[in-house]
């Protein structure tokens, strides 16, 4: 498998295990009939946005800069680059194009009467996440947690492990008496993560897993440095979830995917995020009232199509706008009688292991 592409020949089938999956039916005529129609828009869906040569190289550059940096210096420094991006007002997800992937899969799971995924008895899940990126955000971590737990919301915390800060064990502990589940984000935050070469990664997540006080099941990349070698990596490490793609498309205002999905032969689970607060506080530069029309729209959105929602904050970012975040939480404690599973990613994985039919093929491992 390459870093940028899946197999061209196992791809089509690849997609149509993933959806016979979401929607809960056989390979009938009827269905091959409307996924035919659908086939390349499912395949946008699930692109990954791999970085060019190019870019790859800036971002490996930058990182070169970053890691000269003491700590202070590389946060202030992060926060300017990023502010550098450009103004992209025309990308709020509520003004979006007609055509999006929870009227497309709608309509299909219309069509074919399909039952869809009993999400353990809900019509769908939600994920919150938090990244924990530097010192600031590590001194907010235990009050997230503490502030999810309060409205009855389980979160995953994504630590490094030679980070900014000293993890330890006493912290681990603090986070899982608010019910919350460990992840693992790094050991440093290398924005190039997934672009570097195999047996860079290998090591420094071996290196990470190493120093690492609790023992972790899923996985998130810096930075978002997603590629299809990183997700074999840990396919192979015996990870059981990466959430590392990027459902949020910033150029067209479009979530192009609102469920978990599998790869072709490899046995790990990837779980999209679906949006997270440096994409409307930062990029898209939203007001608080804006940011909370955009992840209400995409709530409801995620309900309408029974599927799967991962927000994610970083405790960095939440702390300079915790009325913001508490607002977010009571509309989500709102949505319980709505049928909504608020779960951790790992228990959710467990939950899509034991709900996924059992045969050795392409797609099932």
């Amino acid at each position: 498998m390459s870093k940028a592409e899946l197999p061209n020949g196992h791809l089509d089938y690849w997609i149509a295990e993933n959806l016979r999956f979401w929607l809960q039916v056989d390979m009938s005529k009827d269905f091959v009939s409307l996924l035919a129609s659908r086939i390349d828009f499912f395949k946008r869906c699930l692109k990954s946005n791999y970085p060019n040569y190019l870019a790859r190289g800036v971002i490996k550059l930058v990182q070169a800069i970053l890691a000269k940096c003491n700590s202070r210096s590389r946060y202030c420094l992060t926060t300017l680059l990023k502010r550098i991006q450009p103004r992209l007002t025309q990308a709020k997800i509520f003004t979006c194009n007609d055509r999006n992937f929870c009227d497309e899969f709608s309509d299909i799971k219309t069509r074919l009467g399909a039952p869809g995924i009993d999400w353990n008895g809900h019509r769908a899940a939600i994920c919150i996440s938090h990244d924990i990126d530097y010192q600031r955000g590590f001194e907010f971590s235990v009050e997230m947690a503490r502030l999810d737990n309060q409205f009855g919301i389980p979160s995953v915390f994504n630590v490094l492990t030679q980070g900014d800060y000293s993890l330890n064990s006493e912290f681990i502990a603090q986070l899982k008496k608010q019910n919350a589940e460990i992840g693992l984000h790094g050991a440093t935050h290398d924005i190039g993560f997934g672009y570097l070469k195999r047996g860079r990664i290998e090591n420094d997540l071996t290196r990470a897993i190493s120093s690492l006080p609790a023992k972790v099941s899923g996985f998130r990349a810096p930075a978002l440095s997603f590629s299809f070698e990183l997700i074999s990596i840990l396919s192979n490490m015996g990870f059981e979830y990466d959430s590392s793609f990027r459902a949020f498309d910033k150029k067209t205002g479009q979530v192009k995917v609102f469920f978990p999905f599998r790869y072709p032969s490899l046995s790990i689970w990837e779980l999209p995020v679906t949006v997270q607060d440096t994409d409307f506080f930062r990029d898209m530069r939203l007001s608080d009232d804006e940011s909370f029309k955009l992840l209400r729209y995409l709530v409801e959105k995620v309900i309408s199509c029974g599927g799967v929602a991962v927000f994610n904050f970083h405790p960095c970012i939440m702390r300079e706008n915790i009325a913001f975040y508490l607002r977010f939480l009571e509309h989500l404690n709102g949505t319980k009688k709505n049928g909504v599973w608020f779960t951790t990613m790992g228990e959710l994985v467990r939950f899509l292991k034991a709900a996924m039919p059992q045969k050795k093929d392409l797609f099932y491992v």
